[in-house]
This record gives structure tokens, C-alpha cells and sequence, in this order.
């Protein structure tokens, strides 16, 4: 299991501490790639403590890298506060808002819940790519049918 989790940048000691707490082993019974991540995650225990830095030292490397991202979200924001509205909000900014709450919620597991957020969990394929230049980046609502 150490080869599995090598790559995702996990000390020796983060997996050890993440195979004795089932972690990992949880990870290894769920039934189906198609779940969303957020019932992924909640097989797992909570595991509390496998940073390797200390919360002091996280600040102090990941500070200023994320008060730029946040600066950046801010500005869009103020973006799409001045934009003249077409009618209802986006779907896409729905969704961007929708993770904000995520953020400051206090909950665990935040980027599983805003990667489920902002993900398709449908086994179904598009037909046609016609007039799509990209992936949108949030599930677009069908009419009719509740999230």
C-alpha cells in the first residue's frame, strides 16, 4: 500500500499513521469508482495530526500564496457584482458561491465537498461536444430534476 500512496507526496510515517487509523483500508472497500467523493471520504476516519508541520509553520509556508488566491476570488467577485445582470444567476456561479459556504463552514473534508460541488457524477457520456469548448467546471442543472 506504501507503493499506492508514494505518490501522492505522503511521508512514510503520514501513511503508516493513515493504515492504523483504517484509513487507507477504507479508502480500499469502497464498492464503486462512480461514487461521488464526498461519500468516498466519509468511509474514512478523521485523521487528525498527520501534518507534519505544525500549524505555526503552515502559515508561515502557505500564507501569502493563499491570501492571492482569496484576492483573486475577491476580485471576481467584485467582477460579477458590476456585471450588468442577464436574468438568473449562472449555474457555474451558483456553484462558486455555494463552495464559499463549504470554506468557511468549519466542517472537514472541504476540498472533497467542494471537488463534490463542482463535479459530474453522471455515468452518462455526452453525445455530442457541439458548440463546447471546454469543461465548464460546475454540474449544470437539468431541467426539472433536483440536485
Amino acid at each position: 500500500m506504501m507503493v499506492a500512496l508514494r505518490n501522492t507526496g505522503t511521508s512514510p510515517a503520514v501513511t503508516e499513521k493513515l493504515q492504523s487509523d483504517g484509513a487507507v483500508a477504507a479508502c480500499k472497500s469502497v464498492p464503486s469508482p462512480r461514487l461521488s467523493v464526498l461519500n468516498r471520504v466519509s468511509h474514512m476516519k478523521e485523521v487528525k495530526g498527520t501534518c507534519p508541520l505544525s500549524r505555526e509553520q503552515v502559515v508561515g509556508q502557505y500564507f501569502l500564496e493563499h491570501r492571492a488566491k482569496l484576492l483573486d476570488v475577491a476580485a471576481f467577485l467584485d467582477r460579477l457584482d458590476r456585471a450588468t445582470p442577464a436574468g438568473a444567476p449562472d449555474f457555474r456561479e451558483l456553484a462558486l458561491r455555494e463552495a464559499l459556504a463549504v470554506l468557511t463552514d468549519g466542517a472537514p473534508h472541504r476540498v472533497a465537498r467542494v471537488l463534490d460541488l463542482l463535479s459530474d457524477a453522471s455515468p452518462e457520456i455526452p453525445q455530442s461536444a457541439h458548440g463546447m469548448k471546454g469543461a465548464s467546471g460546475a454540474v449544470k442543472p437539468v431541467a426539472g430534476v433536483l440536485p
